[in-house]
């Protein structure tokens, strides 16, 4: 399987352009195909891989992915939409991550959370994806001007 440009879907418009640009930009440098992940929890672990009959989209989330389909098509690369279901959202971005064999992942986990619980969870994502020689970019860094935008080669 070919390695893979993944976003993940969230409701916020800001997070979600700038991913899509810099996502869609790298796809068209290296060629990978570009897919945006809808995580879906479900209630019990049971449920996991049961084929869900419908994916509901909020109207955030329907406007969101429509710019991502017009920005990928400028870009002049394909975009595809693709559901993953999840009980814990840090470990099934992890797996997402891991089964389309992610180069580069654009994800956040809720700011919600308490902020301490989140920058955990993150850097311990963070760690974990590096070990499989995944890159994660949360953005966070463009807001506070302190990391550069990912810098992945064809050749990878």
């Amino acid at each position: 399987m070919q390695k893979t440009i993944l976003v993940l879907l969230t409701e916020n418009a800001e997070w979600m352009n700038e991913a899509i640009h810099q996502a869609a930009q790298l796809a068209r440098r290296t060629g990978y195909p570009l897919a945006v992940l809808k995580m879906i929890p479900v209630q019990h672990t049971s449920w996991l891989a049961s084929a869900p009959t419908y994916i509901e989209h909020s109207d955030a989330e329907l406007k969101i992915l429509k710019t991502a389909q017009a920005t990928a098509e400028d870009y002049g690369v394909e975009i595809c939409m693709e559901p993953f279901q999840y009980v814990t959202l840090p470990e099934a971005i992890y797996d997402a991550a891991m089964h389309y064999q992610a180069a580069v992942l654009y994800a956040t986990l809720p700011t919600k959370w308490l902020e301490f619980w989140r920058q955990h969870k993150i850097n311990w994502l963070n760690r974990a994806l590096a070990e499989q020689h995944v890159q994660l970019n949360t953005l966070e860094a463009q807001h506070h001007k302190t990391e550069a935008e990912p810098q992945l080669s064809a050749a990878h």
